[in-house]
């Protein structure tokens, strides 16, 4: 039996039915090895050799393409956009040989996301109860999704999948199609996913007043199913509140992949425990290390007065001062007024009771109690 192209002859191959979202060889037949093939494709029988569209191998992502060979024609993930007549022709000869190729239309029925930790075990249920003819499993990876791999049923009661120390390249749809009948099937998927690593880091956890602080941020998994990324802070003077820092004038948000946060004018109100959180949808599926960020304060001294800031982590004990002070410096020893010790005691107690330390090289100021 043969195609009528007005005054072409194709010889007809056969009849290929595929479903949606399938990977397909058509392959080539009947065609002496070592020719080179010419592939072709048309959507309309009346057209002639000169309307048909030419498929070519030079256009990597292109979903329509013959093998380095030639010798069949790959489709990745088919569509109905792609029914029609799909013709090749060896070179040196005068007949064409045509597949008349359908894909059929099936709706899959997702039964979810399910978020599994790198390294860990999974089982993909089939959720179908009834008895059935047969089930059979597809598994389409990410890091390839025109390829499609069978997969082998976990026990003949549960029909269920199980993977063994999941790998990154164990990610992807999971798809079951129950077979009821010949004519009648189902088609379910499932989407693995692993946890998503967010991880984060800060070139020192110290900040100056005033200054802007980026905390890096990056994050290692499958973003397209998270919804929503967030930083919260935990306040120093608050610990038991978390706060939902929101992109403002006071903090900047990188994209998804990279949200790193930046803290604008760093002040009092910023010192604490700062978390990056994945979501999807209502659930927590990632989060980072805690951040804790203080404020550093430059500290000024001179002789005859002293105007300081220290830094301020923890503070272990309240401590009580005499009204002495001595700034023990090599070569100089000499005591302070009374004025400057109140102001000096002042200050002190304004900053929450620092307990004294030695910090400057060559300086020391020294409280007795």
């Amino acid at each position: 039996m043969g195609l009528i192209f007005y005054s072409t002859d194709v010889k007809l191959v056969g009849w290929i039915t595929v479903n949606q979202c399938r990977v397909i060889d058509i392959p080539c037949l009947e065609v002496e090895s070592g020719k080179k093939i010419a592939w072709y494709y048309t959507s309309n029988i009346s057209a002639v050799p000169s309307e048909w569209y030419r498929l070519t191998d030079d256009k990597p992502k292109a979903r329509r393409k013959p093998s380095k060979n030639s010798k069949s024609l790959n489709i990745c993930l088919t569509y109905r956009t792609d029914n029609g007549i799909y013709l090749y022709q060896a070179e040196d000869t005068n007949t064409y040989f045509g597949w008349n190729f359908t894909v059929s239309e099936h709706k899959i029925k997702e039964n979810g996301i399910i978020f599994v930790e790198l390294g860990s075990n999974v089982t993909l249920p089939c959720l179908i109860r009834n008895e059935l003819q047969h089930i059979v499993w597809k598994f389409m990876p990410q890091m390839n999704v025109c390829e499609q791999i069978d997969m082998k049923v976990f026990g003949d009661t549960s029909k269920s999948i199980k993977i063994l120390n999941l790998k990154s390249s164990d990610i992807g749809v999971y798809e079951y199609q129950a077979e009821y009948t010949k004519m009648e099937t189902e088609y379910f998927s499932w989407k693995l996913s692993h946890v998503p690593i967010v991880e984060v880091h800060v070139d020192s956890n110290q900040v100056k007043t005033k200054t802007d602080k980026t905390i890096y941020c990056k994050v290692i998994g499958d973003m397209g199913d998270c919804s929503n990324i967030t930083w919260h802070l935990q306040p120093y003077d608050k610990p038991e509140h978390s706060i939902n820092l929101k992109a403002t004038n006071k903090y900047f948000v990188g994209p998804k992949q990279e949200p790193s946060l930046t803290i604008l004018q760093f002040d009092s109100t910023d010192v604490g425990v700062y978390k990056c959180l994945a979501f999807n949808t209502e659930n927590l599926v990632g989060e980072s290390k805690p951040v804790k960020l203080i404020q550093s304060f430059p500290r000024r001294v001179s002789v005859k007065e002293i105007s300081f800031t220290l830094n301020i982590e923890q503070i272990e004990e309240e401590v009580e001062y005499k009204r002495i002070a001595v700034i023990d410096t090599p070569g100089v020893r000499t005591s302070m007024g009374q004025e400057n010790i109140n102001k000096t005691v002042g200050m002190l107690k304004k900053q929450l009771e620092w307990e004294v330390l030695d910090q400057m090289p060559f300086t020391r100021f020294i409280f007795r109690k």
